[in-house]
């Protein structure tokens, strides 16, 4: 009985809370990284205007559906601020690659402001969420 009110009110640690959270949003990461391979795996060697063009898009719109859909998740409470931030470098940073796809391109993917996200990600624990 003493276990469980230390727990919370949902029997879950808060450690176990963050871990079931982090899962969940490596789930949705890795299920659009895979979208995202598939959608430019036929470009076999793109000269610069097709790999802007499958950025814009192909890339561009999996991204920004991964964005909502990480955004709709329901992180520990202690963590809202800190996902709050990271959803919201992670939008800024696909509005990045939206307007500067040339940049994306020069950049291999890893821009500032992915890295930014993806070092975010990283220090709260995501792993699949944490790569660019």
């Amino acid at each position: 009985m003493l276990m469980l009110a230390a727990c919370g009110s949902s029997g879950k640690s808060a450690s176990s809370e963050k871990s079931d959270f982090i899962a969940q949003a490596d789930a949705v990461c890795s299920r659009y990284n895979d979208l995202a391979t598939k959608a430019t795996k036929n470009l076999k060697h793109p000269n610069q205007r097709q790999m802007i063009s499958a950025i814009q898009n192909r890339l561009v719109p999996i991204f920004q559906r991964q964005d909502a859909e990480l955004a709709q998740l329901h992180p520990p409470q202690a963590d809202e601020a800190t996902f709050a931030k990271f959803i919201a470098d992670l939008k800024a940073a696909t509005t990045d690659v939206a307007q500067y796809p040339e940049a994306f391109v020069a950049a291999h993917g890893a821009t500032p402001l992915a890295r930014k996200a993806a070092d975010e990600a990283a220090a709260y624990g995501f792993a699949v969420c944490a790569r660019i």
